[in-house]
């Protein structure tokens, strides 16, 4: 190279010496901030999962409202206090509610909740069209209680047990024997009802023995004549601060999608610590939101 200056500009040793080094130095600048920008340069999405995550920022930041209650269909007798505090009673009120079941109490039409001591008969009157007690009955002493007989032989008729002659059980503890003594109720959906109970987390519902697949609405009806819900029964609770979006996804009343809004609402914003929380994140519909928090638990993550 030094020749080939020498020769074609006609400069002595020394100063194509300089030149030499000269050059080298302007391509060594040139060239650094190209390749230093080329290794620094951050791995970068691929552009699907980019605007996946555009979007979900997006739907993030979205403003919903945090104080105008949420409405559905609901019964008095079985629901939680956290869907009650949804509804927009007071959490006083709610607690009200709760204990007066526990202590014995009934509603047997929607009027009855008037009667809780505190409760707002405004509100009441507007959730009238979705309360529903059909379930429940006053009682009456007329009639004859169920008291456990003698199980009829194994060789008898039929097979299976009168129902009729059968003590009372709890729906949550009952194991596949004792649930096969509802005629229609064979090993196969013994076992179904026992799985989707543990997916659960346990029944808090009557009504959620029609979620079970296949099992037949008349079955359902005897099965609920001689099984109860404990009114102190506490389900299996899924830690909304800790679970991860598989754990989350795992339950039945959430989807894969809410599972991993929730989890990413969370990380952005912090620990949910109620059910109003929840409710601003995007998807929780209010059905959903009145079946998963009985199955909710609000302790931070650390």
């Amino acid at each position: 190279m030094k020749s080939f200056f020498k020769s074609f500009f006609g400069i002595t040793g020394k100063e194509t010496n300089a030149f030499t080094v000269l050059f080298v130095v302007l391509v060594l600048v040139l060239a650094v901030p190209r390749l230093v920008a080329l290794w620094s340069k951050p791995d970068e999405l691929p552009v699907n999962d980019r605007q996946q995550l555009d979007s979900l920022l997006a739907i993030l930041t979205t403003d919903i409202p945090a104080n105008e209650p949420l409405l559905f269909g609901f019964n008095p007798n079985t629901i939680s206090q956290d869907s009650l505090q949804l509804l927009g009673f007071d959490v006083r009120v709610a607690g009200r509610i709760v204990r007066y079941r526990q202590a014995g109490g009934r509603f047997y039409q929607p009027q009855d909740m008037l009667k809780i001591y505190g409760i707002d008969s405004q509100l009441v009157q507007q959730l009238l069209p979705f309360i529903e007690t059909s379930g429940a009955k006053r009682p009456d002493t007329s009639e004859n209680m169920i008291i456990a007989s003698k199980v009829p032989a194994s060789g008898s008729r039929g097979g299976l047990p009168n129902t009729t002659n059968r003590q009372p059980f709890d729906i949550n503890r009952a194991d596949t024997a004792m649930l096969q003594v509802v005629r229609g109720i064979g090993s196969v959906l013994s076992r179904r009802i026992v799985k989707y109970r543990s997916r659960l987390g346990g029944f808090v519902r009557p009504e959620q023995l029609y979620e079970v697949y296949h099992l037949d609405s008349a079955v359902i009806q005897k099965l609920l004549e001689i099984s109860f819900i404990a009114a102190d029964f506490e389900p299996q609770k899924l830690a909304v601060n800790r679970a991860t979006a598989s754990e989350l996804a795992a339950h039945p009343y959430l989807s894969r999608q809410q599972a991993r809004l929730i989890v990413a609402y969370r990380q952005q914003h912090g620990d949910f610590s109620s059910p109003a929380d929840l409710r601003q994140v995007y998807g929780m519909d209010s059905l959903t939101l009145h079946n998963i928090l009985p199955y909710l638990s609000w302790e931070p993550a650390k």
